[in-house]
């Protein structure tokens, strides 16, 4: 697995892009990613995954001590690795980055910078 931060240069092959938080990579996240290697496997292209860091709770409400983290980045990176993700890009959130509307970062983000083809989210996702 390729692990980027934000600002690095990349290029995919008609990626199919998950984004989340993945503050812990528990069984639905194990699901997901299954299903976002499954579909890169099927369309013989690239999985990516998008990760915010640090969490946005910790951006937006720092006074907040009783949030906790399920998994550290280095589990994460692990799990991610396990579930055949080729690619991770690590978006430092900011209160800048908060500001976007989804609609802005969908197109300048996931289509314009990454080129996504393909776009899985869980169901709760708000993007």
């Amino acid at each position: 697995m390729k692990v980027y931060n934000f600002i690095s240069s990349y290029k995919f092959h008609d990626p199919v892009v998950t984004i989340g938080t993945f503050d812990g990579v528990h069984r639905g996240h194990v699901q997901l990613l299954n299903r976002l290697c499954e579909i890169s496997g099927k369309l013989g292209t690239e999985s990516v995954v998008i990760t915010l860091l640090p969490h946005p709770q910790m951006v937006l409400r720092p006074e907040d001590n009783s949030f906790k983290l399920l998994n550290t980045l280095n589990e994460k990176l692990a799990q991610f690795e396990n579930a055949c993700v080729n690619n991770l890009i690590i978006v430092p959130f900011t209160k800048e980055i908060a500001k976007m509307s989804s609609e802005e970062f969908i197109k300048n983000i996931l289509v314009e910078r990454i080129k996504a083809k393909h776009l899985l989210v869980g169901y709760d996702n708000q993007i």
